[in-house]
């Protein structure tokens, strides 16, 4: 076996120094180093999608006194602009090139500056191992206690940065209503606001987290207030729900999806998915009125909804 040990670099060289992420709707500045002035000048960066570019020297950095000038890489940093419409998630290929060579390649990720999300947001069980968020985020929320909701700022930007959160709902109140936060660069940061339902009816409200600073966004959300005694029906996104303080059953039209004991996380339904009556379903109310005109009330869950069977004990047989 031969092992070849580089003890000098290239003669020609360039890349970029950190090119991880692309903010859209802002001009992202990234540094690039050339072993030569020669190679800098007669370099090209490739862009694909076509994005507007800049480019301009790099400030020169003092230098130590046992270290010469000419020993250092020239640097150039190139501003990229991403356009507002730009997708999410998307990436871009970036391709320095000199003398018609390729010298380097980076395929930096396509991020908006801020994401917000909702960890205690519902999910609706689908199957065993896989369940579905609902769009916009929605929150139970008792109508007595309320509740505190966390909202989780992502910062996309490769610096720190200093944001604004501004929270609202129709019919309720949020301590504070809003709050500025400082979150590391390329990191998430949960936020803490209190939520007041005592005054609002209950079924689903439509609320809203604005982002203002050093990045800009809004991110839709809703409440869904619960009564404090008794229980109600509601809908979203074409699931259909029986919802109380306590418990929480989700339905599809045929479909029986989860029975949740909601503080202890408990599922009361043996399998993911049961059977149950065809046709469409209305929210009325307290109750879900199926095809037919049959009416279901979360009183009636429990007699409804298929037994578990008991977990067999391993019996020891003695030896024959």
């Amino acid at each position: 076996m031969r092992i070849g040990l580089a003890m000098d670099a290239p003669d020609h060289t360039a890349f970029f120094e950190s090119a991880r992420v692309l903010l859209i709707g802002e001009v992202n500045h990234l540094t690039a180093q050339f072993s030569s002035k020669e190679i800098s000048e007669r370099s090209r960066l490739r862009v694909n999608p076509e994005l507007p570019v800049t480019q301009i020297a790099a400030p020169k950095t003092a230098l130590p006194e046992d270290r010469s000038a000419s020993n250092e890489p020239v640097r150039s940093v190139y501003g990229i602009s991403v356009p507002k419409s730009a997708v999410h998630g998307d990436h871009a290929e970036l391709v320095l090139e000199a003398d018609g060579i390729q010298m380097s390649h980076v395929r930096p990720q396509i991020l908006k500056p801020a994401t917000v999300r909702f960890p205690d947001a519902i999910q609706v069980r689908l199957a065993r191992t896989s369940s579905y968020a609902l769009y916009p985020a929605t929150i139970g929320v008792n109508a007595r206690a309320g509740r505190e909701i966390t909202v989780s700022v992502r910062n996309n930007a490769p610096e720190i940065r200093n944001v604004k959160l501004a929270i609202s709902a129709e019919g309720l109140d949020f301590s504070p209503a809003s709050q500025t936060v400082a979150i590391g660069a390329s990191a998430a940061r949960d936020v803490s606001f209190r939520v007041f339902a005592h005054q609002a009816s209950p079924g689903v409200h439509s609320g809203e987290v604005k982002l203002s600073g050093a990045a800009e966004a809004a991110e839709p959300f809703r409440v869904v207030v619960i009564p404090a005694a008794g229980e109600m029906a509601w809908t979203a996104d074409g699931f259909y729900f029986l919802e109380s303080t306590a418990l929480r059953a989700s339905f599809l039209p045929g479909s029986w999806l989860e029975y949740l004991a909601k503080e202890r996380g408990e599922e009361r339904l043996p399998a993911p998915v049961t059977p149950f009556s065809p046709g469409p379903i209305t929210a009325e109310r307290e109750a879900l009125v199926f095809s037919g005109g049959r009416t279901v009330r979360m009183a009636d869950l429990e007699r409804l909804s298929p037994r578990k069977e008991p977990a067999q004990r391993n019996q020891i047989r003695p030896r024959q």
